[in-house]
């Protein structure tokens, strides 16, 4: 929900082909006689061009800044030949605080295939990501340590007995990690690429000590299963990346969704002292993570109730300070320790309230601050005046 929008409409007639047409503001389009306009353009569409503005720039100065800018991005789209298409690519280059390429005109016959906008905003946090150096350093590091852990599984798979082939098969693995990851990687990585590949990487760890354990494995199966599991999970990754192109903040909440669904299955657990024999343990373990996991990323294949990496760690620390708090609360209250079944209760409720507020008091995190509190621009009217709009919110 918005906060209250006070805002400050003042209106100034800027300029009147009528009467000074020899008077253009600096960096505006040149005056276009309201006749030539008319007999170019189609009276309806023109109106319907011209509605289209206004009501953005409503959106933008009651200060529903994403919505607006959507909006204007349609008109150029959809009228990329009209005045008030060009008039709307100056006003995103002014709020976006950049030059921005003025629209392309196109003949009547392919309108409806004009793409003059195709990149989205930057203050857009949902939009297509691009390659960045920090993502390809942090798939490095993460699949160089995956690397030196499938070495090592793969060392106690074969029942490594010679120290020399322990450190061997360890640094190797970390290499080829470090190797492919940089190798592969030559063209650039989105952010959300490499988190899908880091994700893969270690649900695959997890899934294959879950699933070594309900099945009894002891010896070299088990480490070989967990090795083959994370292999898995890489390419599920790579999978992901080609047919998809995932971004940050959804593989973040469906990591989170799949830590927090164990977590708590874990707690649940605890509340009733751990009768579960272990079958029913790493059973359900397995069942609700991946659950949570799929949820997570499920709402992100469906674009629904989008977030960004940074609101998703913050909810996380929402549900960490709230099972501490919920851990702690009866051991302060009574000084005692022993009934672990109210401990662990009592953590499983501070968790879901913690994950439940936190998530309730980020809504408004990923609004860019600072076109939500301010907006200013002018809104070219359509019988050639022109008005200036100031809009702030408090």
């Amino acid at each position: 929900m918005q906060k209250p929008f006070i805002g400050a409409v003042l209106t100034l007639l800027m300029w009147n082909t009528a009467r000074a047409q020899s008077e253009t503001p600096p960096g505006s389009p040149p005056s276009v006689p309201t006749a030539t306009i008319s007999e170019a353009l189609d009276a309806k569409r023109s109106k319907g061009a011209w509605e289209r503005y206004h009501d953005a720039f409503k959106a933008i100065a009651g200060g529903e800044t994403l919505k607006g800018h959507a909006m204007l991005r349609t008109l150029i789209e959809t009228y990329g030949d009209h005045p008030a298409a060009r008039y709307a690519t100056e006003i995103l280059a002014t709020l976006d605080a950049k030059p921005a390429k003025a629209p392309r005109a196109t003949p009547p016959a392919s309108r409806a295939t004009s793409t003059a906008v195709e990149s989205p905003m930057p203050d857009d946090p949902f939009g297509r990501e691009e390659p960045a150096d920090l993502a390809r350093a942090e798939l490095a590091v993460y699949q160089t340590l995956f690397g030196i852990t499938g070495g090592a599984l793969l060392c106690a798979g074969v029942s490594c007995e010679d120290a020399r082939l322990v450190v061997g098969l360890v640094a190797l693995g970390g290499a080829g990690g470090l190797a492919l990851s940089i190798l592969g990687t030559q063209d650039g990585i989105t952010p959300g690429r490499t988190q899908t590949l880091n994700a893969g990487a270690g649900w695959g760890i997890f899934n294959g000590i879950a699933m070594a354990n309900l099945a009894g494995l002891d010896g070299g199966a088990a480490p070989g299963l967990v090795l083959f599991s994370q292999l898995a999970g890489v390419g599920a990754g790579l999978a992901l990346n080609t047919y998809y192109d995932p971004r940050s903040g959804d593989v973040s909440r469906a990591t989170s969704l799949g830590l927090w669904s164990g977590v708590l299955t874990l707690l649940v657990h605890g509340a009733f002292d751990f009768d579960a024999n272990d079958d029913l343990l790493w059973g359900t373990l397995m069942l609700f993570s991946d659950l949570g996991l799929v949820a997570g990323a499920t709402l992100g294949a469906l674009d629904a109730v989008s977030m960004t990496r940074g609101r998703v760690l913050l909810i996380d620390a929402g549900g960490i300070v709230g099972g501490l708090l919920g851990f702690g609360i009866p051991v302060l209250i009574q000084n005692d320790t022993g009934d672990s079944g109210l401990l662990f209760g009592s953590a499983f409720v501070g968790t879901v309230v913690g994950l439940g507020l936190t998530t309730y008091l980020t809504r408004h995190w990923d609004v860019p601050e600072a076109l939500s509190n301010m907006s200013l621009g002018f809104a070219p009217m359509s019988d050639g005046g022109g008005a200036m709009v100031f809009g702030a919110r408090f």
